[in-house]
């Protein structure tokens, strides 16, 4: 997750400038909310299929 974060932040600095620590804060938070909305997605499919 840091890496990609580390190469998405990088890129992003290079193409639209600005600080590279924000733009890695931001990518980390970015790649971080989607893997909660992942694990959320997955419990809801193990508990739905409980109930089949």
């Amino acid at each position: 997750m840091a890496g990609q974060s580390a190469i998405s932040s990088t890129i992003g600095t290079t193409i639209q400038g600005g600080s590279f620590s924000e733009n890695f804060k931001t990518a980390l938070l970015s790649n971080v909310a989607g893997q909660i909305q992942a694990e959320g997605a997955n419990l809801i499919a193990i508990n739905s299929s409980i109930y089949m």
